[in-house]
């Protein structure tokens, strides 16, 4: 969601059960490496931020079904 977000909230990798994660619409241009530690993580929304690369250790996100990284 739209938060002008500038930095992802490292808090967000300390919940391990976290199935959702939306932050789109924000200003964000890198993923931490550790999201892929979120092993829960079923749908992942980072469309229309500022990513320049996506993270390899997301291919360790198991039971992710939907990810949208739409620019």
């Amino acid at each position: 969601m739209n938060s002008g977000l500038t930095s992802f909230p490292t808090e967000i990798l300390d919940l391990s059960n976290l199935t959702y994660l939306y932050l789109y619409d924000n200003q964000l241009m890198e993923i931490p490496t550790e999201l892929g530690n979120l092993s829960n993580l079923r749908h992942l929304d980072l469309r229309h931020n500022q990513l320049a690369e996506i993270p390899p250790e997301l291919e360790n996100l198991s039971n992710l079904t939907t990810i949208d990284l739409k620019l």
